[in-house]
């Protein structure tokens, strides 16, 4: 039931519970390294509890929020619900090295111990994550009545929380870590999540939200308003939504490996590497009301799959021509002594500027694509809270499996370049079955294909041919 409160207000809510998610999810990864011993393993743990609990908050949230059908002080209690859980499971994480290190000796491989880690972190993030997912529709719910709305506000929702992410990583990796600590900064985050929660039910007590009576009332003929057309059967929306989930967090985990060799391992660079791939992230988002007035969303969504794919392969391409020219490794990477005697603010904005020039083009194509397959996935606006919820655990569900693969298999196997090949080849078949499925001209259609393809293929062979490889592991030092 669409709430009478002004768009702005809410969205700025949206800023703040992504401030505060990503301040858990940097603090409880620095947490968590102490007991993974690798930041990458520790990354990939909480981004997979993160994903999985958020994916089932969001899906089980119509079974609550359609039946009190006050989104707004729903809402509130949720976001309530997160400073108080995020406080009580966060004790559990200084428990973890002695409990792993006592059961380390009985268990028969560095793999089940590894398997114990990544189970117990998920167990302890269930709670406080499925409640951060079920925020997102809750504020769908809130400002959403008919496809006009869907249109208006799922990108800036999704968007707008996810610079808050953005943000978030910025204050807790350059700021809130090195001034109050991990628990303080965990605090801060719960203090963000109390406020945000008390707005929510202070706009809903004074009566700035009424869900009885929307104040965009749907047209007498609702049914042409609440439909989502679209050309793509259901079965294909399901696939881009898991197999863009899968990559997505896929290249985030292969590039901050990647780019460790031009920005360190400290708290800063893992801050900054998630600062640009979630604002690209998020500035994505915000282009969906853009891209869908210029018509032909499937279109969008196929020209989305294969800009991926062929940014993805120019980002580990020039990460590794960076390092492989000596002159420029000299200038660039956080390892050569040149880098290393430069001032630390000028050290820190010349890292920035180098991870934004490699991932903003990618991530930007990748925040577009979550809310446009969504929006093909919705199908009817009068099943918002159930279907968002439900795209919301499938690109999560996506998401889990591609943290955990390109963790545990891909870079180990693969490493950093081929892992990357491997993937953007997953976002070219997308593009390519989503443009099969279409009915579009043909010509149109087939001229798409081929631009693809040829742009992925020219790409992929310029990498190994032209600027050579580099490992998986980081130089010393």
């Amino acid at each position: 039931m669409k709430s009478n409160v002004s768009p702005v207000l809410l969205y700025l809510l949206a800023f703040l519970s992504g401030v505060a998610a990503l301040i858990y999810q940097v603090a409880w990864t620095n947490m968590l390294a102490l007991s993974f011993g690798s930041t990458t393993l520790a990354m990939s743990a909480v981004v997979a509890g993160f994903m999985g609990g958020m994916g089932l908050g969001a899906w089980r949230y119509h079974q609550i929020g359609d039946r009190i059908r006050r989104p707004l002080l729903v809402y509130g209690g949720i976001e309530i619900g997160i400073g108080v859980t995020a406080a009580l499971f966060s004790l559990g994480f200084a428990q973890l090295p002695p409990l792993f290190g006592e059961v380390a000796g009985s268990l028969s491989s560095e793999s089940a111990l590894s398997a114990l880690r990544f189970a117990v972190a998920f167990a302890l993030l269930l709670i406080p994550s499925a409640l951060m997912g079920a925020t997102f529709p809750a504020l769908c719910t809130a400002l959403i009545a008919d496809a006009v709305h869907l249109d208006r506000h799922l990108g800036r929702i999704y968007g707008w929380n996810t610079v808050g992410a953005a943000s978030g990583a910025i204050l807790s990796g350059l700021l809130l870590i090195e001034r109050f600590g991990l628990n303080g900064t965990v605090r801060v985050g719960n203090a963000i999540n109390i406020a945000v929660g008390l707005a929510a039910l202070l706009l809903w007590r004074l009566g700035t939200s009424n869900d009885d009576e929307p104040s965009d009332p749907k047209p007498d003929s609702a049914e042409s308003t609440s439909v989502i057309p679209t050309e793509l059967p259901f079965g294909i929306t399901t696939a881009v939504l898991l197999f863009s989930g899968f990559t997505t967090i896929g290249y985030e985990v292969i590039w901050f490996r990647a780019l460790r060799y031009l920005v360190g391992n400290s708290t800063y660079a893992l801050s900054t590497v998630l600062v640009i791939f979630l604002l690209g992230l998020g500035l994505g988002s915000l282009l969906l009301r853009w891209v869908v007035a210029r018509g032909a969303p499937e279109r969008s969504l196929a020209l989305c799959q294969i800009g991926i794919s062929v940014l993805a392969l120019t980002a580990i391409g020039s990460i590794t021509y960076l390092l492989s020219d000596a002159s420029l490794k000299q200038q660039f990477s956080v390892f050569s002594q040149q880098v290393r005697d430069t001032p630390w603010m000028i050290r820190l904005a010349l890292q920035a500027s180098v991870a934004l020039a490699i991932m903003l083009p990618a991530t930007l194509f990748m925040g577009l694509s979550y809310p446009l397959a969504s929006r093909l996935f919705l199908g009817n606006v009068d099943q918002l809270s159930k279907r968002i919820g439900m795209s919301y655990l499938l690109a999560n569900i996506g998401s889990i499996a591609g943290s955990i693969t390109a963790a545990l298999w891909i870079l180990p196997v693969l490493g950093t370049i081929d892992g990357t090949r491997a993937l953007a080849f997953i976002n070219l078949a997308l593009g390519v079955l989503i443009l099969s499925r279409s009915r579009s001209e043909v010509p149109g259609r087939i001229a798409l294909t081929v631009a693809g393809v040829v742009a992925y293929v020219t790409i992929d062979t310029l990498i190994p041919s032209t600027i050579g490889h580099f490992g998986v592991k980081p130089p010393p030092g």
